[in-house]
């Protein structure tokens, strides 16, 4: 992939950090370039349009899209994510390790991964809500964690497959945070600000995924 000039390269604030942050990607097509082994932005940045399009879930149009939209970054920059994606990383083995304990509670009539995600976070809340530090949490997090799993839920019955993929981002967003407070004996005040603000972040994704009105006046500006 070519490098642009420094004058054309976007602000620093704009880099995505994780390839689910990509446009046109979502979490289903971000695990499946993990599992042909491109597992950061700059390991795509760097990659082939050719090995990109043999992703489960990829073509080479969509992997052409992919490549122009990536070079508009500086390749340092997207390294730099790429090192900050370990934090990610880290939590998603977390929220995997969860996943594998609270998965044999799941309804069996659910088929797809969006329900799926659904029913774990539901799960999720319940365990972070009988942890031991719940006891001292802040009342921010309980009202996220009401909406959350009231959102999540709901959210199983979008059919548009871009907000689909919004909201199950959104829901391992969700998952991944709260796996690190699901069985801590305690929380500190600040962490319990942090916790509350991201999870007001992912309620908000979700609402926006859910809200049919915001896309009706968008089309109607159009």
């Amino acid at each position: 992939m070519r490098k642009r000039s420094a004058e054309n390269r976007v602000p620093v604030a704009n880099v995505p950090r994780r390839m689910e942050d990509i446009p046109g990607l979502g979490i289903i097509r971000a695990r499946g370039l993990r599992k042909i082994g491109i597992q950061s932005v700059a390991d795509l940045r760097a990659a082939s349009v050719e090995l990109v399009s043999t992703a489960p879930g990829l073509t080479i149009i969509k992997a052409r899209q992919v490549a122009a939209y990536l070079e508009q970054f500086d390749a340092d920059l997207l390294l730099t994510a790429a090192e900050n994606e370990l934090e990610y990383v880290q939590a998603s083995a977390r929220s995997e390790q969860l996943k594998q304990e609270l998965l044999p509670h799941i309804a069996s009539s659910t088929h797809d991964e969006l329900g799926t995600a659904a029913q774990l976070l539901s799960l999720t809340i319940l365990k972070v809500m009988t942890s031991p530090a719940a006891a001292d949490f802040r009342g921010a997090i309980f009202r996220q964690l009401v909406r959350l799993a009231r959102q999540g839920q709901s959210a199983r019955a979008l059919t548009s497959e871009r907000r689909r993929d919004r909201a199950l981002l959104a829901i391992h967003q969700a998952i991944a945070a709260l796996a690190k407070v699901a069985t801590a004996n305690e929380v500190d005040r600040k962490a319990q600000v942090r916790l509350a603000d991201s999870l007001e972040s992912y309620a908000d994704t979700l609402t926006e995924c859910l809200d049919d009105r915001g896309s009706n006046r968008k089309g109607a500006a159009g």
